[in-house]
């Protein structure tokens, strides 16, 4: 199971989650003073068995993106650049590598 979610996007707003694929309009004001956003992901083994070799393809929530499965817009309006690497918790660091692309339709 995935979950992914966004906090401090907005002063004052709660945190956002989203385990399936539904979607949650938000409205940012326009000219809002810069702030940094946590963009957070959550892979959980649901089953009895350990799994290994496994392959995460995530995105961040920007203006272009398109579903992972058609061509339909996401509606994303916002613009960002990442200023932190992607930091991993609860697993071995050494068996995990993390690519970066500036393409939003990465396979």
């Amino acid at each position: 199971m995935v979950s992914a979610g966004i906090d401090n996007y907005k002063e004052g707003a709660s945190g956002i989650l989203s385990i399936t694929d539904e979607s949650l309009d938000v409205e940012i004001a326009p000219f809002a003073n810069k702030r940094i956003a946590t963009v957070k992901g959550t892979l959980t083994n649901n089953n009895t068995n350990p799994i290994s070799n496994v392959c995460i393809l995530g995105r961040f929530p920007s203006q272009g993106n398109k579903k992972i499965d058609s061509t339909d817009d996401l509606g994303n309006t916002t613009t960002f650049s990442v200023s932190k690497a992607i930091s991993v918790l609860g697993m071995d660091t050494s068996k995990i590598e993390v690519y970066y692309s500036e393409k939003n339709r990465c396979k």
